[in-house]
């Protein structure tokens, strides 16, 4: 099977190193994930209009915004990222008169935990969804 546009994906992140483009020396992590249909690379670009969406995918691994102002982070880059789950999915890109598959986003992953599926379960035989219940501290409007 191969991927495709539509469809979430769930990989394992086995390489992830400091690069930069070939085209303009845009600095990017280099992400090697493993998923269901194969491997596949994506890259995290590294530049003032990325930065946002960059902070937002390291976020994804656990990585604090202060975290980024270090070096420290980025010599231990890859201990910090192989080895972590993520979610993926796939938006085609037309380049060089050619289209081909691309990750358009990185994700969570997505996992169902027995209480959740326990959850389902009884839903679908009519339970219905249990609603939050408020500790005091939740109940006080400000």
């Amino acid at each position: 099977m191969a991927y495709e546009v539509g469809p979430r994906y769930t990989g394992t992140v086995t390489a992830a190193t400091l690069t930069e483009s070939s085209m303009k020396g845009t600095p990017g992590i280099e992400l090697a994930i493993e998923g269901d249909q194969g491997a596949v690379r994506h890259t995290i670009y590294l530049t003032p209009k990325t930065r946002e969406r960059a902070e937002r995918d390291l976020a994804l691994f656990g990585v604090k915004p202060e975290e980024l102002r270090k070096p420290a982070f980025w010599e231990a880059l890859e201990t910090r990222l192989v080895g972590k789950e993520l979610g993926f999915g796939f938006a085609e890109e037309e380049f060089k008169g050619e289209t081909r598959l691309k990750i358009a986003y990185l994700a969570s992953p997505k996992k169902e935990t027995a209480a959740t599926l326990a959850v389902k379960a009884a839903t679908l035989f009519g339970a219905k969804p249990s609603q939050p219940s408020l500790s005091d501290d939740d109940s006080v409007p400000f």
